[in-house]
């Protein structure tokens, strides 16, 4: 996130809850509450993987820790198709046969 000081991170597991004050949604977490300002772009997504995140603790899952940044390769242009579309995963050695 974004703040005045610069870019913080914060744990998805340190999430406690997530409220509406009039036109903001204020997620409160082990280190003190965000304010999100309205307009943000893909606020629906975002409020939906915060409520995610606060269930799955809350029925005692936990996420893996991260140590580092996901790097932009790792992530797979597949993930950003529609739901409902086929995804998968390919192995180079399941080349077809020619």
């Amino acid at each position: 996130m974004r703040t005045d000081a610069g870019w913080r991170k914060y744990p998805w597991g340190g999430f406690q809850s997530l409220t509406q004050r009039g036109v903001f949604w204020v997620v409160s977490t082990v280190d003190g509450d965000l304010w999100l300002p309205p307009g943000l772009t893909n606020l629906d997504r975002l409020l939906y993987a915060i409520s995610q995140a606060i269930e799955a603790r809350a029925r005692g899952w936990a996420l893996p820790r991260m140590t580092e940044d996901v790097p932009a390769a790792a992530i797979s242009l597949s993930a950003a198709a529609p739901p409902g579309e086929e995804r998968g995963l390919s192995r180079a050695d399941d080349a077809p046969e020619g």
